[in-house]
């Protein structure tokens, strides 16, 4: 592993021996920190808060890594080679695209969310599977495996790539939420929640 200028995580493999490659390499981030990763086949991983993507140091003809936790997927296109990302809730296959996961890392959510920016992507459960076209989202249900798929607003939903927080039409509930969980604040109590709704950017 290589850290460079600018500041991405390069996983190198040219002086790796066999054993070496065979296995996982596993990174992690902290709460209140992201990490950019390039892969050996190019692909871009960007890891929000406290999170952990497992793969390995060199692809074979399937590309699979598995995540916990949220992260924005830029997908070096392999014909040949499908990317795919486990959680614990889906699988989601790609030939080449961009998209957003965000695997249940945190024990408030009970759900996961696949959101795609760019490309097309299939979502499937135990249950079922969804494809996505740009724009849309696929909400996963951790428990009994169905699948919905919803329109999103995708500067909000990949805001945090950025290094904003965007909220549209959300609680105070909400709002506490999302900052709690990159600042690592513990012990927010909401005495009495009011109607009040809140919109802007961070």
């Amino acid at each position: 592993m290589e850290k460079r200028k600018d500041g991405r995580f390069y996983f190198a493999y040219a002086n790796a021996s066999l054993h070496s490659l065979a296995k996982r390499q596993v990174f992690k981030t902290a709460k209140g920190s992201s990490a950019e990763i390039i892969l050996a086949d190019g692909s871009v991983v960007k890891l929000n808060s406290a999170s952990s993507l497992s793969f390995p140091l060199i692809f074979d003809n399937t590309r699979q890594v598995d995540l916990n936790g949220e992260a924005y997927f830029e997908i070096a296109h392999n014909r040949d080679a499908p990317f795919r990302v486990k959680t614990n809730t889906s699988e989601i296959q790609v030939l080449g695209t961009k998209f957003n996961i965000n695997a249940s890392a945190y024990p408030e959510e009970l759900n996961s969310e696949v959101t795609l920016s760019e490309g097309s992507v299939l979502v499937s459960s135990k249950k079922t599977h969804v494809r996505l076209m740009p724009g849309e989202q696929a909400i996963v249900n951790s428990k009994s495996g169905d699948i919905v798929s919803r329109t999103v607003n995708l500067e909000e939903t990949m805001a945090w790539k950025d290094g904003y927080f965007r909220f549209t039409d959300q609680s105070i509930k909400q709002v506490l939420y999302e900052l709690s969980k990159w600042y690592d604040i513990k012990g927010v109590e909401i005495l009495s929640e009011s109607s009040d709704r809140f919109s802007g950017s961070v």
